[in-house]
């Protein structure tokens, strides 16, 4: 059922191995396409992918898709990180062996986050003896090592046997310098790649801010602080209105408007449902501003849209892309367990959305954030990374 063409792999090039948890699958499509995007399979490389998807239970590696470059599996595992290594050792060991019944030759095994699939790279390039590229992302990555301190020499193994560590953001980077010995030359900088194509003109001043995201996870994008802003604003008399962005099934829409309207926000906030994809950008140019105060982010692909979109943001301070520009020329980076942060950036970012527009706009006409995010500038050197890494080896 799933036997493949050999042939159709270039025995001239070394393999890559990529092991990811977030790649859009047969098992779940709606997935970030954060890895997906930065891989190029025009490329003179071959890049192998591996989609690993956890399930609830003991043990055991199922293989449920594969095409000539993606391999989708699944992994029982025990909830809430009981017994955590065993399944990933499994996984590894699947990995190691489906290698070697393709008589693949990896130039490199990429594990595309440190604390899960880190593990398994790590098992399987010093099986094949071959160099391991390491992604390090902020979500899971933060979450995993301040709440399993007991994991802390296998993280630390993990980054000393990395021939190169890429982090997408600068703040994850620093986190990870404070955390572990790491020798700073390992570090490569790879920013989530975000396929956009030039820039949107804003509306001119407004008085209605917007937020996109999963509504199911409202709790994490602190969507209840974010109602207390408002209200505490209203009280005040400062009237804004918010319109939120985002898929969410029944019952989480249902908590959301409930939640609204207890604030007494009902003609104030809007929950507006999916947008697609494309319509992204154009619609985020309406507005004042973007706000999505997360208690944990690792990126925000959203953000840089509404800097491509001309809007100021405001994002969570040590966290999304807090690093990468100076917050007084995009927004505001805002305590996000504050309320009184929030509400203080909500004012200080109407109060400067003329000038906070103007520097949006003059850092887009001198490409200062699309050198940064140019989806084939770091794809470019992604490339190169790995290239380099495979050469040595």
């Amino acid at each position: 059922m799933f036997d493949f063409d050999v042939s159709e792999i270039n025995d001239n090039v070394r393999t890559i191995i990529h092991i990811t948890a977030d790649w859009p699958d047969n098992y779940n499509s709606r997935k970030t396409k954060a890895v997906s995007n930065l891989i190029d399979f025009n490329s003179d490389i071959n890049n192998v992918v591996y989609s690993i998807n956890r399930i609830d239970g003991v043990s055991g590696v199922e293989i449920i898709d594969r095409s000539q470059k993606v391999t989708c599996l699944t992994y029982k595992a025990l909830p809430y990180g009981f017994n955590f290594l065993r399944p990933l050792r499994q996984v590894a060991n699947w990995i190691y062996s489906d290698i070697k019944d393709r008589n693949l030759s990896p130039g490199c095994v990429h594990a595309h986050k440190l604390t899960i699939e880190g593990i398994i790279g790590l098992h399987i390039s010093q099986k094949l003896d071959c160099p391991l590229i390491c992604s390090i992302w902020g979500n899971t990555d933060q979450k995993i090592i301040k709440y399993r301190p007991d994991l802390h020499r296998q993280h630390q193994n993990i980054i000393d046997s990395s021939t190169r560590l890429l982090p997408a953001t600068p703040w994850i980077r620093q986190y990870i310098k404070d955390k572990f010995i790491v020798d700073n030359t390992k570090f490569e900088l790879i920013p989530i790649v975000t396929n956009l194509n030039g820039v949107i003109q804003p509306v001119e001043i407004n008085n209605k801010f917007v937020s996109i995201f999963n509504l199911n996870e409202y709790k994490n994008k602190n969507f209840m602080r974010l109602l207390k802003a408002f209200k505490r604003l209203s009280k005040r008399g400062i009237d804004y209105d918010l319109d939120v962005y985002g898929n969410g099934n029944d019952a989480t829409v249902k908590i959301l408007k409930t939640s609204i309207k207890k604030h007494g926000l009902e003609n104030r906030i809007n929950i507006c449902g999916y947008i697609p994809h494309d319509k992204i950008c154009s619609t985020l140019s309406n507005y004042k501003g973007f706000i999505l105060p997360s208690i944990r982010e690792t990126f925000g692909m959203v953000f840089i849209e509404s800097l491509y979109a001309g809007i100021p943001v405001i994002y969570p301070r040590g966290q999304s892309i807090d690093g990468f520009f100076p917050s007084s020329k995009i927004g505001y980076a805002c305590d996000p367990k504050s309320v009184s942060d929030i509400v203080d950036g909500i004012q200080w970012l109407s109060s400067n959305e003329l000038k906070l527009k103007e520097y949006i706009r003059l850092m887009n006409h001198s490409n200062e954030i699309s050198r940064l995010f140019n989806a084939d500038l770091i794809r470019a050197k992604y490339k190169n990374i790995c290239e380099s890494v495979c050469q040595v080896s």
